[in-house]
Protein backbone atom coordinates (compact mmCIF):
# COMPACT_ATOMS: atom_id res chain seq x y z
CA UNK A 1 0.00 0.00 0.00
CA UNK A 2 1.45 3.37 -0.71
CA UNK A 3 1.80 6.16 1.42
CA UNK A 4 -1.37 8.13 0.62
CA UNK A 5 -3.31 5.04 1.01
CA UNK A 6 -1.48 4.49 4.53
CA UNK A 7 -2.21 7.79 5.35
CA UNK A 8 -5.56 8.59 4.32
CA UNK A 9 -6.87 4.79 5.92
CA UNK A 10 -6.00 6.20 9.00
CA UNK A 11 -9.68 6.52 11.22
CA UNK A 12 -11.09 7.88 13.93
CA UNK A 13 -14.09 8.08 15.61
CA UNK A 14 -16.55 9.65 13.50
CA UNK A 15 -16.87 13.58 13.68
CA UNK A 16 -21.07 14.69 13.91
CA UNK A 17 -20.54 18.36 14.20
CA UNK A 18 -18.33 21.17 12.80
CA UNK A 19 -17.30 24.60 14.68
CA UNK A 20 -18.24 27.56 13.01
CA UNK A 21 -16.23 31.04 14.04
CA UNK A 22 -15.68 34.34 12.82
CA UNK A 23 -11.67 33.78 13.46
CA UNK A 24 -9.64 32.30 10.83
CA UNK A 25 -6.80 29.63 10.56
CA UNK A 26 -4.62 29.56 7.91
CA UNK A 27 -3.08 26.02 7.45
CA UNK A 28 0.05 26.21 5.26
CA UNK A 29 1.67 23.02 3.41
CA UNK A 30 4.68 23.57 1.94
CA UNK A 31 5.80 20.80 -0.47
CA UNK A 32 9.09 19.84 -3.22
CA UNK A 33 8.57 17.40 -5.39
CA UNK A 34 5.79 15.57 -3.15
CA UNK A 35 4.34 12.22 -3.93
CA UNK A 36 0.62 10.64 -3.37
CA UNK A 37 0.71 12.12 0.25
CA UNK A 38 0.17 14.91 -0.09
CA UNK A 39 -3.37 14.64 -0.92
CA UNK A 40 -3.73 12.48 2.50
CA UNK A 41 -2.27 15.69 4.02
CA UNK A 42 -4.13 18.31 2.46
CA UNK A 43 -7.28 15.94 3.03
CA UNK A 44 -6.60 15.61 6.83
CA UNK A 45 -6.95 19.60 6.84
CA UNK A 46 -10.39 19.78 4.25
CA UNK A 47 -12.09 17.63 7.38
CA UNK A 48 -10.94 19.63 10.21
CA UNK A 49 -13.91 20.12 12.46
CA UNK A 50 -13.10 23.95 12.75
CA UNK A 51 -15.00 25.45 9.16
CA UNK A 52 -13.30 29.01 8.94
CA UNK A 53 -9.95 27.95 7.21
CA UNK A 54 -8.27 28.76 4.12
CA UNK A 55 -4.99 26.62 3.08
CA UNK A 56 -2.51 27.59 1.39
CA UNK A 57 -0.17 24.84 -0.62
CA UNK A 58 3.31 25.79 -1.44
CA UNK A 59 4.88 24.40 -4.22
CA UNK A 60 8.32 25.22 -3.74
CA UNK A 61 9.78 25.34 -7.16
CA UNK A 62 9.24 21.63 -7.72
CA UNK A 63 10.72 19.70 -10.93
CA UNK A 64 8.33 19.25 -13.74
CA UNK A 65 5.87 16.04 -13.28
CA UNK A 66 4.49 17.10 -10.36
CA UNK A 67 1.25 19.92 -11.58
CA UNK A 68 -1.39 16.99 -11.38
CA UNK A 69 -0.69 16.40 -7.88
CA UNK A 70 -0.56 19.95 -6.83
CA UNK A 71 -4.08 20.09 -9.06
CA UNK A 72 -5.60 17.47 -7.42
CA UNK A 73 -5.24 18.88 -3.71
CA UNK A 74 -6.41 22.29 -4.88
CA UNK A 75 -9.61 20.23 -6.72
CA UNK A 76 -10.20 18.82 -2.95
CA UNK A 77 -11.75 21.89 -1.36
CA UNK A 78 -12.77 25.61 -2.42
CA UNK A 79 -10.73 26.82 0.66
CA UNK A 80 -7.20 25.37 -1.19
CA UNK A 81 -5.22 27.98 -2.36
CA UNK A 82 -1.81 27.12 -4.55
CA UNK A 83 1.06 29.37 -4.07
CA UNK A 84 3.81 28.18 -6.83
CA UNK A 85 7.53 29.55 -6.01
CA UNK A 86 10.06 29.56 -9.48
CA UNK A 87 12.62 27.94 -7.27
CA UNK A 88 13.17 26.02 -4.13
CA UNK A 89 13.97 27.78 -1.36
CA UNK A 90 13.63 25.67 1.40
CA UNK A 91 10.49 24.87 3.58
CA UNK A 92 10.69 27.37 5.81
CA UNK A 93 11.41 30.39 3.33
CA UNK A 94 8.37 29.16 1.07
CA UNK A 95 6.50 29.10 4.91
CA UNK A 96 7.51 32.76 4.78
CA UNK A 97 6.04 34.05 1.60
CA UNK A 98 2.78 31.63 2.45
CA UNK A 99 2.57 34.00 5.67
CA UNK A 100 2.87 37.19 3.67
CA UNK A 101 -0.10 35.97 1.78
CA UNK A 102 -2.16 34.59 4.45
CA UNK A 103 -5.16 35.94 5.92
CA UNK A 104 -6.32 34.29 9.16
CA UNK A 105 -6.44 35.32 12.35
CA UNK A 106 -4.21 31.72 13.32
CA UNK A 107 -1.81 30.30 11.32
CA UNK A 108 -0.61 26.72 10.90
CA UNK A 109 1.72 24.92 9.56
CA UNK A 110 1.85 21.07 8.43
CA UNK A 111 4.34 18.62 6.56
CA UNK A 112 3.58 17.80 3.03
CA UNK A 113 3.58 14.07 4.37
CA UNK A 114 1.53 14.30 7.42
CA UNK A 115 -2.05 13.44 8.85
CA UNK A 116 -3.81 16.05 11.53
CA UNK A 117 -6.63 14.30 13.40
CA UNK A 118 -9.74 16.18 12.74
CA UNK A 119 -9.82 18.20 16.33
CA UNK A 120 -6.37 19.59 15.56
CA UNK A 121 -7.05 22.84 14.51
CA UNK A 122 -10.54 23.50 17.09
CA UNK A 123 -8.11 22.21 20.44
CA UNK A 124 -5.09 24.43 19.54
CA UNK A 125 -7.41 27.31 19.01
CA UNK A 126 -9.09 26.53 22.20
CA UNK A 127 -5.72 26.28 24.30
CA UNK A 128 -4.52 29.21 22.78
CA UNK A 129 -7.93 31.52 23.85
CA UNK A 130 -7.32 30.01 26.91
CA UNK A 131 -3.50 31.03 27.31
CA UNK A 132 -3.83 35.00 25.95
CA UNK A 133 -0.33 36.02 26.75
CA UNK A 134 0.80 32.66 24.63
CA UNK A 135 2.02 33.56 20.82
CA UNK A 136 1.93 29.93 19.97
CA UNK A 137 1.00 26.51 20.68
CA UNK A 138 1.83 22.95 19.84
CA UNK A 139 0.55 19.44 19.89
CA UNK A 140 2.40 16.04 20.09
CA UNK A 141 3.00 13.49 17.05
CA UNK A 142 4.18 10.11 16.60
CA UNK A 143 6.90 9.18 13.61
CA UNK A 144 5.42 6.81 11.42
CA UNK A 145 6.73 4.52 9.01
CA UNK A 146 5.34 3.54 5.96
CA UNK A 147 2.87 0.92 7.21
CA UNK A 148 2.28 3.09 10.05
CA UNK A 149 4.70 1.68 12.78
CA UNK A 150 5.24 4.03 14.99
CA UNK A 151 9.04 4.69 15.83
CA UNK A 152 8.84 7.78 18.40
CA UNK A 153 7.43 10.54 19.47
CA UNK A 154 7.99 14.37 18.82
CA UNK A 155 7.06 18.05 18.73
CA UNK A 156 3.99 18.46 16.35
CA UNK A 157 2.58 21.50 14.32
CA UNK A 158 2.55 25.07 15.78
CA UNK A 159 -0.43 27.25 15.93
CA UNK A 160 0.36 30.60 16.32
CA UNK A 161 -1.59 33.84 16.43
CA UNK A 162 -0.90 36.38 13.64
CA UNK A 163 1.82 38.04 14.12
CA UNK A 164 3.80 36.03 15.93
CA UNK A 165 6.43 36.56 13.44
CA UNK A 166 8.48 34.58 10.53
CA UNK A 167 10.56 31.42 10.47
CA UNK A 168 14.45 31.56 10.36
CA UNK A 169 15.06 30.67 6.74
CA UNK A 170 17.64 28.16 7.41
CA UNK A 171 17.01 23.95 5.84
CA UNK A 172 16.13 22.25 8.53
CA UNK A 173 15.82 23.11 12.47
CA UNK A 174 13.52 25.95 11.79
CA UNK A 175 10.26 24.71 13.98
CA UNK A 176 12.75 24.00 17.01
CA UNK A 177 13.45 27.48 16.61
CA UNK A 178 10.23 29.25 15.86
CA UNK A 179 8.87 27.43 19.10
CA UNK A 180 11.79 28.29 21.26
CA UNK A 181 11.59 31.75 20.54
CA UNK A 182 7.70 32.21 21.01
CA UNK A 183 7.98 30.29 24.12
CA UNK A 184 4.87 28.05 22.64
CA UNK A 185 2.46 26.35 24.97
CA UNK A 186 3.23 22.11 24.54
CA UNK A 187 0.44 20.47 24.38
CA UNK A 188 0.09 16.19 25.69
CA UNK A 189 -2.23 15.56 23.06
CA UNK A 190 -1.18 13.10 20.33
CA UNK A 191 -2.99 15.24 16.94
CA UNK A 192 -0.65 14.41 14.35
CA UNK A 193 1.32 11.66 12.15
CA UNK A 194 4.70 12.31 10.73
CA UNK A 195 6.52 10.72 8.14
CA UNK A 196 9.60 12.37 7.96
CA UNK A 197 12.43 11.87 9.77
CA UNK A 198 15.35 13.96 10.27
CA UNK A 199 18.60 12.79 8.13
CA UNK A 200 21.27 11.39 10.34
CA UNK A 201 24.42 13.22 8.96
CA UNK A 202 22.43 16.61 10.04
CA UNK A 203 22.38 15.45 14.17
CA UNK A 204 25.75 17.27 14.86
CA UNK A 205 24.55 20.18 12.58
CA UNK A 206 21.35 20.61 14.39
CA UNK A 207 22.53 20.68 18.25
CA UNK A 208 24.67 23.43 16.76
CA UNK A 209 21.88 24.99 15.75
CA UNK A 210 19.51 24.85 18.62
CA UNK A 211 22.47 25.71 21.40
CA UNK A 212 23.09 28.59 18.83
CA UNK A 213 19.42 29.75 19.34
CA UNK A 214 18.96 28.78 22.57
CA UNK A 215 22.01 31.53 23.68
CA UNK A 216 20.49 34.24 21.28
CA UNK A 217 17.16 34.13 22.87
CA UNK A 218 18.38 33.98 26.32
CA UNK A 219 19.81 37.37 25.43
CA UNK A 220 18.27 40.55 27.30
CA UNK A 221 17.32 42.31 23.76
CA UNK A 222 17.33 38.92 20.95
CA UNK A 223 16.47 39.73 17.62
CA UNK A 224 13.35 38.24 15.96
CA UNK A 225 16.18 35.93 14.41
CA UNK A 226 19.36 35.08 14.56
CA UNK A 227 21.77 37.68 12.11
CA UNK A 228 24.65 34.48 11.21
CA UNK A 229 24.30 31.55 8.71
CA UNK A 230 24.79 28.20 10.67
CA UNK A 231 22.99 24.97 9.00
CA UNK A 232 23.68 23.51 5.59
CA UNK A 233 26.80 25.73 4.98
CA UNK A 234 28.20 24.73 1.50
CA UNK A 235 31.66 24.45 -0.33
CA UNK A 236 34.35 23.24 0.86
CA UNK A 237 36.77 25.28 4.08
CA UNK A 238 40.27 25.75 4.55
CA UNK A 239 41.84 26.58 8.40
CA UNK A 240 45.26 26.59 9.75
CA UNK A 241 43.83 25.10 13.01
CA UNK A 242 41.03 22.99 14.36
CA UNK A 243 40.75 22.96 17.91
CA UNK A 244 38.50 19.47 19.08
CA UNK A 245 37.22 20.30 22.32
CA UNK A 246 34.08 19.15 24.88
CA UNK A 247 32.90 22.81 24.33
CA UNK A 248 30.20 22.69 26.91
CA UNK A 249 32.81 22.83 28.98
CA UNK A 250 33.64 26.48 30.50
CA UNK A 251 37.57 26.09 30.15
CA UNK A 252 37.61 23.88 27.21
CA UNK A 253 40.12 26.36 25.35
CA UNK A 254 38.13 29.62 24.03
CA UNK A 255 41.31 31.47 25.35
CA UNK A 256 43.40 29.56 23.20
CA UNK A 257 41.68 30.17 20.45
CA UNK A 258 41.59 33.94 20.47
CA UNK A 259 45.55 33.56 20.77
CA UNK A 260 45.69 31.66 17.78
CA UNK A 261 43.56 34.13 15.72
CA UNK A 262 45.71 36.84 17.34
CA UNK A 263 48.71 35.43 15.49
CA UNK A 264 46.54 35.52 12.21
CA UNK A 265 45.61 31.76 12.05
CA UNK A 266 42.26 30.49 10.62
CA UNK A 267 41.23 28.66 13.11
CA UNK A 268 37.69 27.06 14.00
CA UNK A 269 36.49 24.98 16.94
CA UNK A 270 34.99 21.20 16.64
CA UNK A 271 32.72 19.91 19.47
CA UNK A 272 32.71 16.19 20.73
CA UNK A 273 30.97 14.89 24.25
CA UNK A 274 33.54 14.00 26.52
CA UNK A 275 31.43 10.24 28.00
CA UNK A 276 31.80 11.63 31.11
CA UNK A 277 29.89 14.56 30.65
CA UNK A 278 27.48 13.60 28.49
CA UNK A 279 25.33 10.91 30.89
CA UNK A 280 21.92 13.01 31.28
CA UNK A 281 22.06 13.32 26.67
CA UNK A 282 23.42 16.31 24.81
CA UNK A 283 23.67 19.84 26.40
CA UNK A 284 24.46 23.10 25.13
CA UNK A 285 27.78 24.76 23.97
CA UNK A 286 29.26 26.65 26.96
CA UNK A 287 27.38 30.07 27.46
CA UNK A 288 30.65 32.29 26.40
CA UNK A 289 31.93 30.10 23.87
CA UNK A 290 28.27 30.08 22.62
CA UNK A 291 28.12 33.81 22.29
CA UNK A 292 31.66 34.19 20.63
CA UNK A 293 30.27 32.04 18.00
CA UNK A 294 26.66 33.85 17.77
CA UNK A 295 28.94 37.14 17.50
CA UNK A 296 31.26 36.26 15.24
CA UNK A 297 34.29 35.95 16.99
CA UNK A 298 34.67 32.24 16.72
CA UNK A 299 34.01 30.02 13.99
CA UNK A 300 32.33 26.72 15.04
CA UNK A 301 32.45 23.43 12.35
CA UNK A 302 30.44 19.88 12.55
CA UNK A 303 31.96 16.63 12.03
CA UNK A 304 30.19 15.91 8.88
CA UNK A 305 31.24 19.53 7.25
CA UNK A 306 33.52 19.67 4.12
CA UNK A 307 36.86 21.07 5.89
CA UNK A 308 40.45 20.54 5.21
CA UNK A 309 43.41 21.73 7.93
CA UNK A 310 46.97 21.66 8.41
CA UNK A 311 46.50 20.93 12.01
CA UNK A 312 43.67 19.37 14.32
CA UNK A 313 43.75 19.63 17.93
CA UNK A 314 42.42 17.40 20.44
CA UNK A 315 42.64 19.31 23.44
CA UNK A 316 41.19 16.19 25.29
CA UNK A 317 41.30 12.99 24.05
CA UNK A 318 38.65 11.70 26.33
CA UNK A 319 36.33 12.95 23.56
CA UNK A 320 38.13 9.95 21.29
CA UNK A 321 36.86 7.32 23.66
CA UNK A 322 33.36 7.08 22.02
CA UNK A 323 33.32 9.30 19.27
CA UNK A 324 30.06 9.85 17.10
CA UNK A 325 29.66 7.09 14.16
CA UNK A 326 29.03 10.06 11.44
CA UNK A 327 31.26 9.44 8.42
CA UNK A 328 33.57 12.60 8.81
CA UNK A 329 33.83 15.36 6.07
CA UNK A 330 37.24 16.79 8.37
CA UNK A 331 40.71 15.97 6.37
CA UNK A 332 44.00 17.12 8.32
CA UNK A 333 47.56 16.90 7.23
CA UNK A 334 48.98 16.86 11.12
CA UNK A 335 46.54 15.67 14.04
CA UNK A 336 47.58 16.29 17.28
CA UNK A 337 46.13 15.14 20.70
CA UNK A 338 47.14 17.17 23.92
CA UNK A 339 47.40 14.57 27.20
CA UNK A 340 46.81 16.66 30.53
CA UNK A 341 49.15 15.78 33.41
CA UNK A 342 46.26 13.37 34.99
CA UNK A 343 44.46 12.07 31.77
CA UNK A 344 43.83 8.52 32.18
CA UNK A 345 43.34 7.52 28.37
CA UNK A 346 42.69 4.68 25.97
CA UNK A 347 45.56 5.07 23.79
CA UNK A 348 45.06 2.59 20.64
CA UNK A 349 41.21 3.97 21.34
CA UNK A 350 42.25 7.38 20.65
CA UNK A 351 44.08 7.05 17.72
CA UNK A 352 41.63 4.72 15.91
CA UNK A 353 39.07 7.31 16.35
CA UNK A 354 41.37 10.10 15.32
CA UNK A 355 42.57 8.41 11.53
CA UNK A 356 39.03 7.73 11.13
CA UNK A 357 37.47 11.33 11.99
CA UNK A 358 40.64 13.16 10.96
CA UNK A 359 42.59 10.65 8.52
CA UNK A 360 46.19 11.14 9.58
CA UNK A 361 48.17 9.68 12.10
CA UNK A 362 48.09 11.53 15.49
CA UNK A 363 50.87 12.77 17.29
CA UNK A 364 50.74 13.26 21.10
CA UNK A 365 51.83 16.55 22.81
CA UNK A 366 52.58 16.28 26.57
CA UNK A 367 52.51 19.51 28.48
CA UNK A 368 55.47 19.28 30.30
CA UNK A 369 58.65 17.01 30.39
CA UNK A 370 57.53 14.42 33.25
CA UNK A 371 54.66 13.65 30.91
CA UNK A 372 56.78 13.49 27.88
CA UNK A 373 59.25 11.10 29.80
CA UNK A 374 56.60 9.38 30.99
CA UNK A 375 54.98 8.20 27.60
CA UNK A 376 58.02 7.98 26.04
CA UNK A 377 58.46 4.69 28.55
CA UNK A 378 55.15 3.41 26.99
CA UNK A 379 55.59 -0.54 25.70
CA UNK A 380 53.86 0.47 23.05
CA UNK A 381 55.50 3.47 21.49
CA UNK A 382 53.06 6.26 21.26
CA UNK A 383 54.30 9.53 18.87
CA UNK A 384 55.50 12.34 20.86
CA UNK A 385 55.39 16.02 19.02
CA UNK A 386 58.79 17.56 18.99
CA UNK A 387 57.60 20.27 21.52
CA UNK A 388 55.08 20.39 24.63
CA UNK A 389 51.94 21.95 24.49
CA UNK A 390 51.84 23.08 27.97
CA UNK A 391 48.43 23.86 29.83
CA UNK A 392 48.00 28.05 29.83
CA UNK A 393 46.05 30.59 31.06
CA UNK A 394 44.75 34.48 30.70
CA UNK A 395 45.98 35.44 34.27
CA UNK A 396 43.77 38.87 34.66
CA UNK A 397 40.81 36.68 33.55
CA UNK A 398 41.39 34.92 36.84
CA UNK A 399 42.53 37.38 38.92
CA UNK A 400 40.20 38.01 42.30
CA UNK A 401 40.33 41.06 44.86
CA UNK A 402 41.99 39.42 47.78
CA UNK A 403 41.83 40.57 51.47
CA UNK A 404 44.28 40.48 53.69
CA UNK A 405 43.63 36.60 55.70
CA UNK A 406 40.58 36.83 58.20
CA UNK A 407 41.13 35.60 61.70
CA UNK A 408 38.63 32.62 60.84
CA UNK A 409 39.42 29.43 60.03
CA UNK A 410 41.08 28.77 56.55
CA UNK A 411 39.17 27.74 53.42
CA UNK A 412 40.47 24.94 51.25
CA UNK A 413 39.29 22.85 48.24
CA UNK A 414 39.47 21.75 44.80
CA UNK A 415 37.53 20.72 41.60
CA UNK A 416 36.71 17.12 41.75
CA UNK A 417 36.52 14.99 38.61
CA UNK A 418 34.71 11.67 37.86
CA UNK A 419 36.87 9.14 39.49
CA UNK A 420 38.27 10.57 42.31
CA UNK A 421 35.71 10.72 44.96
CA UNK A 422 36.85 7.71 46.59
CA UNK A 423 40.47 8.75 47.08
CA UNK A 424 40.12 12.19 47.87
CA UNK A 425 37.61 10.99 51.32
CA UNK A 426 40.83 9.56 52.53
CA UNK A 427 43.77 12.01 51.45
CA UNK A 428 41.27 15.40 52.05
CA UNK A 429 42.39 16.79 55.51
CA UNK A 430 39.90 16.32 57.72
CA UNK A 431 40.27 19.12 60.24
CA UNK A 432 37.95 20.87 62.08
CA UNK A 433 39.74 24.24 62.23
CA UNK A 434 39.93 24.19 58.41
CA UNK A 435 36.86 25.12 56.16
CA UNK A 436 36.42 22.57 53.30
CA UNK A 437 34.94 23.34 49.84
CA UNK A 438 34.39 21.01 47.05
CA UNK A 439 33.19 21.74 43.37
CA UNK A 440 31.75 18.51 41.59
CA UNK A 441 33.14 18.84 38.20
CA UNK A 442 30.57 17.09 36.27
CA UNK A 443 30.38 13.82 37.71
CA UNK A 444 27.65 13.38 40.68
CA UNK A 445 29.02 13.16 43.84
CA UNK A 446 28.96 9.65 45.81
CA UNK A 447 25.82 9.16 48.75
CA UNK A 448 28.96 8.72 51.27
CA UNK A 449 30.15 12.18 50.81
CA UNK A 450 27.32 14.57 51.33
CA UNK A 451 28.92 16.08 54.40
CA UNK A 452 31.06 17.72 52.79
CA UNK A 453 30.47 21.47 51.31
CA UNK A 454 30.26 20.31 47.39
CA UNK A 455 28.76 22.55 44.28
CA UNK A 456 26.99 21.19 42.17
CA UNK A 457 28.11 22.39 38.07
CA UNK A 458 25.10 24.96 38.08
CA UNK A 459 25.67 26.50 41.32
CA UNK A 460 28.87 28.39 40.50
CA UNK A 461 30.97 28.50 37.96
CA UNK A 462 35.07 27.62 38.42
CA UNK A 463 35.99 31.57 39.08
CA UNK A 464 33.51 31.72 41.37
CA UNK A 465 34.95 28.93 43.65
CA UNK A 466 38.30 29.66 43.30
CA UNK A 467 37.28 32.98 45.13
CA UNK A 468 36.23 31.54 47.92
CA UNK A 469 39.47 29.90 48.46
CA UNK A 470 42.25 30.69 50.34
CA UNK A 471 43.92 26.99 49.52
CA UNK A 472 43.70 25.10 46.39
CA UNK A 473 44.80 21.48 47.11
CA UNK A 474 44.68 19.38 43.84
CA UNK A 475 45.71 15.97 45.45
CA UNK A 476 47.30 14.82 42.19
CA UNK A 477 47.84 10.68 42.19
CA UNK A 478 50.78 9.09 42.89
CA UNK A 479 51.30 8.06 39.16
CA UNK A 480 50.82 11.57 37.90
CA UNK A 481 53.35 13.15 36.01
CA UNK A 482 54.52 16.51 37.81
CA UNK A 483 53.56 18.73 34.92
CA UNK A 484 51.19 22.19 35.11
CA UNK A 485 47.76 21.52 35.09
CA UNK A 486 45.42 24.34 33.75
CA UNK A 487 43.27 24.26 36.79
CA UNK A 488 46.34 24.54 39.05
CA UNK A 489 47.31 27.53 36.72
CA UNK A 490 43.85 29.10 37.17
CA UNK A 491 44.07 28.43 40.74
CA UNK A 492 47.63 30.08 40.95
CA UNK A 493 45.96 33.25 39.01
CA UNK A 494 43.24 33.74 40.99
CA UNK A 495 45.37 33.53 44.15
CA UNK A 496 44.89 30.73 45.61
CA UNK A 497 48.00 29.52 47.69
CA UNK A 498 48.21 25.59 46.04
CA UNK A 499 49.48 22.97 47.96
CA UNK A 500 51.42 20.08 46.20
CA UNK A 501 53.76 17.00 46.78
CA UNK A 502 57.52 17.86 46.81
CA UNK A 503 58.06 16.47 43.93
CA UNK A 504 56.25 19.12 42.11
CA UNK A 505 59.21 21.90 43.08
CA UNK A 506 61.38 21.34 40.43
CA UNK A 507 58.02 22.36 38.21
CA UNK A 508 56.69 25.15 40.43
CA UNK A 509 59.56 26.59 42.03
CA UNK A 510 58.39 28.75 44.76
CA UNK A 511 55.22 29.52 43.22
CA UNK A 512 53.73 26.60 45.21
CA UNK A 513 53.62 25.42 48.93
CA UNK A 514 54.70 21.74 49.04
CA UNK A 515 53.47 19.09 51.60
CA UNK A 516 53.13 15.38 52.20
CA UNK A 517 49.08 14.52 52.39
CA UNK A 518 49.55 14.08 56.29
CA UNK A 519 51.09 17.71 56.22
CA UNK A 520 48.34 19.61 54.60
CA UNK A 521 45.89 20.26 57.38
CA UNK A 522 49.19 21.47 59.36
CA UNK A 523 50.89 23.21 56.82
CA UNK A 524 47.53 25.29 55.80
CA UNK A 525 46.83 26.29 59.13
CA UNK A 526 50.49 28.19 59.91
CA UNK A 527 50.71 29.74 56.50
CA UNK A 528 46.99 30.74 56.96
CA UNK A 529 48.02 32.57 60.64
CA UNK A 530 50.65 34.49 58.57
CA UNK A 531 49.06 37.17 57.02
CA UNK A 532 52.20 38.58 54.93
CA UNK A 533 53.78 35.36 54.29
CA UNK A 534 49.95 34.40 52.68
CA UNK A 535 49.66 37.14 50.87
CA UNK A 536 53.41 36.89 49.10
CA UNK A 537 52.64 33.58 48.27
CA UNK A 538 50.21 34.52 46.02
CA UNK A 539 52.02 37.21 44.29
CA UNK A 540 54.51 34.79 43.52
CA UNK A 541 51.51 32.30 41.97
CA UNK A 542 50.21 35.29 39.91
CA UNK A 543 53.48 35.83 38.68
CA UNK A 544 54.53 32.29 37.79
CA UNK A 545 51.33 31.99 35.78
CA UNK A 546 51.86 35.06 33.90
CA UNK A 547 55.87 34.45 32.96
CA UNK A 548 55.66 30.91 31.96
CA UNK A 549 51.98 29.90 31.19
CA UNK A 550 50.23 32.89 28.97
CA UNK A 551 48.13 31.77 25.99
CA UNK A 552 50.55 33.28 23.95
CA UNK A 553 53.53 30.66 24.61
CA UNK A 554 50.61 28.14 23.35
CA UNK A 555 50.53 29.79 20.07
CA UNK A 556 54.21 29.91 19.37
CA UNK A 557 54.20 25.81 20.30
CA UNK A 558 50.61 25.61 17.66
CA UNK A 559 53.34 27.19 15.07
CA UNK A 560 55.58 25.22 15.20
CA UNK A 561 53.62 22.03 14.87
CA UNK A 562 51.76 23.64 11.63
Amino acid sequence: MEARQVLEAVRTTPVLRRVGDAERVSSIVTAYAPGPELIASVRSLAVQTWTNQEILVVDDGSPHGHDHLFREATELDPRVRLIRLPANTGVYAARNVALGQATGDYLTFQEADAWSHPSRLELQVAALRAEPDRAGVSCRALLVTADLTVTRATRGPLLVRRGAGLFDEVRHGGDDEYADRLDVLPLADVLTLLRSETPRRLAAALRSYRSAYRAWHRRPAAAACRPWPLLERRGRRAYDVVLVADWTRPDAGLGQLHALKSRGLRVALLHLDDPARARTGPTDLDSTTQHAINDGLAEQVDLTDDVRARLVVVRDPTVLRHPPELPSGIRATRVVLEISAAAAVAPRRCVAAARRLFTADPQWAPPGPHTRQALAARPDGLALTPVDLPGTVVADDWRLDRRPAPGGRPVAGRRCEPGEWARLRLELPADPAIDLRLLDGGSGVPDGLRSWLVYRPGDLDLRCFLGQLDFYLPLPGEDTPADADPTVLAALAAGCVVVLPPRYRATFGDAAVYAETRELADTVRKLHSRSAALTAQRDRGRAFVLAHHSHALYADRILALS
